[in-house]
């Protein structure tokens, strides 16, 4: 599976820069291509879309837990900030 997600991306990017030139230039470069050609490619880059949504979640490069360990300690020191924030201008007072 490991190889269809990185023709996938692959795709993914080819498709991207293309759509790129299409907004900036007005230039389709998969168009250039011969009419059967240019229509695989079309279907290739909406079928790596359809595979990248419902392979991304289980990317593997990050875990649940550790997402979820960042966000407790990020809100953890978002607090003690917080609260060291408090105790300055109360003691200012």
């Amino acid at each position: 599976m490991d190889i269809v997600k990185k023709i996938a991306f692959i795709l993914l990017v080819i498709g991207g820069l293309n759509w790129g030139l299409v907004g900036l230039f007005d230039y389709d470069l998969v168009a250039i291509l011969p009419r059967t050609i240019a229509v695989l490619v079309y279907i290739l880059v909406g079928v790596s879309a359809v595979i990248s949504i419902f392979t991304m979640k289980s990317c593997g490069s990050c875990k649940k837990e550790d997402v979820i360990d960042e966000n407790v300690e990020e809100s953890m020191n978002q607090t003690e900030d917080m609260n060291h924030d408090d105790s300055v201008n109360n003691s200012q007072m």
